[in-house]
């Protein structure tokens, strides 16, 4: 991951490190979201390189030492850097609509049978194009330019790689309760012990025009129940 420039001209109390979830960028993800002037926004990036939430969670690490106050708010695929990170244990974490665990994978997901069973040759074929998987080539949902490397990396990590996570009054979780892709009474499990806050929307819409304030509440009202 890389750290872009905040999104605020001053600096308030405390960091937020954003990080997105699948091909999207934070820039546009958290573009519609409002965190008041508390928190200074700090943006952090996939490479375009591949996607290695261990080697990305170690990053994460050396940015929270550098601000030990700092408070990680996480979409998607990208909760999964935050659980393989110490930031899941020390600090304030947000996960929205977290994709961390394949067992929470809903099943009757129209895309579920690729990302279970055609990441790994995927992946293969991801190496067998050699540099050209890591070029700027394909465009995302949110306009953003993307590679092949840092997709299929991405949902290869997502249907098959498990992470050892125990949630604690440090972290919330906002759960969409209609999810298409996220399994809700698994999260609800699998996060047991953190605060939850539910709204109406399908999966990582955070970036949505017609969603985003929806996530906007959610978020802010878990930040007052973690960090207070």
């Amino acid at each position: 991951m890389k750290q872009s420039d905040t999104a605020d001209s001053e600096s308030p109390r405390s960091k937020l490190l954003l990080i997105s979830g699948l091909k999207s960028q934070p820039s546009k993800s958290y573009a519609k979201i409002d965190f008041g002037d508390e928190y200074e926004r700090v943006l952090l990036e996939f490479s375009l390189l591949g996607f290695n939430p261990q080697v990305a969670g170690a990053q994460l690490d050396a940015l929270m030492l550098e601000d030990g106050d700092a408070v990680v708010c996480a979409v998607s695929l990208g909760a999964k850097v935050v659980e393989y990170s110490d930031a899941g244990y020390d600090s304030g974490v947000i996960l929205v609509n977290p994709c961390s665990h394949p067992q929470a994978l809903n099943k009757e997901y129209t895309f579920y049978p690729l990302f279970r069973y055609l990441a790994p040759a995927l992946e293969l074929a991801s190496y067998a194009l050699g540099w050209v998987s890591v070029l700027p080539i394909l465009t995302d949902d949110m306009g953003d330019k993307t590679s092949i490397a840092l997709i299929v990396d991405q949902i290869f990590w997502g249907a098959h790689i498990d992470v050892e996570f125990t949630a604690h009054e440090n972290v919330g979780v906002v759960i969409s309760t209609s999810d298409e892709i996220m399994l809700n009474d698994v999260l609800y499990d699998l996060y047991e012990g953190a605060h939850f806050a539910e709204i109406n929307t399908l999966h990582g819409r955070i970036g949505s025009a017609r969603d985003a304030k929806l996530y906007e509440t959610a978020i802010m009202e878990l930040l007052d129940q973690i960090t207070t």
